[in-house]
């Protein structure tokens, strides 16, 4: 007789073999357990005292029994009989209330609410299934496109608490309401303004302080907008911080950013612009530079007064981080007075106009440095009614010859990053 591989009933017998019967009653034992098996749960160790036919699934092998991990144990009246399960075996467990099938590696449950759900015959790839009515037996395509890179396409209508949420965040950069504040007089106290901008048009010279906002509209972003006519300053106090640690002069017709921080219970200016200048003015360098750590943020612009030019924090908050914005009007001016053979001092500004005065009769000769912005563009303009000032053409200036300059003639370059070279455009003579 032989053992076949299937279920492991035996067969082949030879008439009058040896051990028939008691091949033939295993056999009849193994299809007793295994046809509509039924077990009664999953244990890591067998009972003491069980009934004969009881059936366990083991989930264990630290016992001394034959089985293995996930082994039929069967109690035959005398002893536990171990039977290896195989690929596809079912069984309804009853701790479970549900049938199990044996995966090759595991016993894994199989759902029972299992419907009868029809869907179309064909369908559009990519396109996402939804359900047809309430029974969830239907399916059909809801035309809703997910591509094999994740992206979404062909929604028309979007639920109700993202469309909140997508509006939450138009609300809080749109300017769909513009609320015009006729406030007037000094350090006024004004109430707060349910509104993305507020436009001051009357006789406005100072706000001392704006009433918080509900705490639905924390950190929500407002513009105040000066129309007065005049300055409008922003006291830096206990109820608005204005950044540089001093009172903010908004220009007229120049508009600031400002939220409300809970917990400072403070309006934080954040920048701002307007009039070509930006928001946030300083009257000078100095003040520029003595803005306090702790009001400074990268992305912080501000106004310098008295050379006429924005200025921003960028890559951190310390004094060399300060970089001159560009603008297409306005050029970093200053006086230079350099002696013989000295070099024009640059400012990192990517447009500067420098005027040179010289202090050696007859003239001065001048280098220029390497630029260090491409593109940079430099206008170099004669200052003085005796002397005449010449730029060298050195190994990183490209043009004819050396170029000079009397009074109020103005030379025009642009640094090329690839060359390395000053490239003039035109100018001196």
């Amino acid at each position: 007789m032989i053992r076949w591989p299937g279920i492991g009933l035996w067969g082949n017998f030879e008439p009058c073999e040896e051990g028939v019967l008691a091949a033939i009653n295993q056999n009849f034992f193994i299809l007793d357990v295994l046809t509509q098996m039924s077990i009664i749960d999953f244990v890591t160790e067998l009972p003491a005292d069980p009934l004969e036919g009881d059936k366990y699934i083991l989930e264990s092998s630290s016992y001394a029994y034959d089985g293995g991990p996930n082994y039929i144990m069967v109690f035959d009246g005398g002893e536990w009989v171990a039977l290896e399960p195989r690929a596809g075996y079912l069984a309804y467990v009853e701790s479970e209330n549900s049938l199990f099938w044996y995966n090759g590696t595991g016993w894994v449950s199989i759902p029972t609410n299992i419907g009868d759900v029809t869907g179309p015959s064909s369908a559009v790839d990519n396109t996402i299934a939804r359900f047809d009515g309430i029974t969830g037996k239907f399916i059909q395509d809801s035309s809703v496109i997910l591509d094999d890179d994740g992206n979404i396409s062909n929604v028309n209508l979007i639920s109700s608490e993202v469309s909140q949420t997508i509006n939450n965040i138009v609300d809080t950069f749109e300017p769909k309401i513009l609320i015009n504040s006729a406030a007037v007089g000094v350090d006024q106290a004004l109430s707060y303004f349910d509104s993305f901008a507020v436009r001051f048009t009357g006789a406005l010279v100072s706000i001392a302080s704006i009433a918080a906002p509900p705490a639905t509209s924390y950190g929500r972003l407002h513009i105040f907008i000066n129309s007065t006519g005049g300055n409008l300053i922003f006291k830096n106090g206990s109820s608005i911080v204005t950044g540089t640690g001093s009172n903010l002069s908004v220009k007229d017709t120049a508009a600031i950013w400002a939220f409300y921080d809970s917990s400072q219970s403070k309006w934080i200016i954040i920048g701002g612009s307007g009039s070509g200048a930006g928001g946030l003015v300083v009257p000078n360098n100095a003040a520029r530079l003595a803005i306090a750590s702790a009001d400074r943020y990268d992305g912080m612009m501000v106004y310098v007064q008295d050379v006429k030019w924005n200025f921003q924090l960028r890559g951190g908050i310390a004094d060399a981080n300060w970089f001159p914005v560009d603008a297409d009007i306005k050029y970093y001016g200053s006086v230079q007075t350099l002696a013989n053979a000295s070099a024009i001092v640059l400012t990192g500004a990517l447009r500067q106009r420098v005027r040179i005065k010289g202090n050696v009769s007859g003239g001065v000769v001048l280098t220029l440095p390497n630029g260090s912005i491409d593109n940079q563009e430099l206008y170099i303009q004669g200052d003085d009614d005796d002397a005449f000032f010449t730029i060298a053409n050195g190994s990183n200036v490209f043009q004819n010859g050396d170029r000079s300059f009397f009074k109020n003639q103005i030379g025009q370059y642009f640094w090329d990053g690839t060359q390395n070279l000053w490239i003039s455009v035109n100018g001196g003579f």
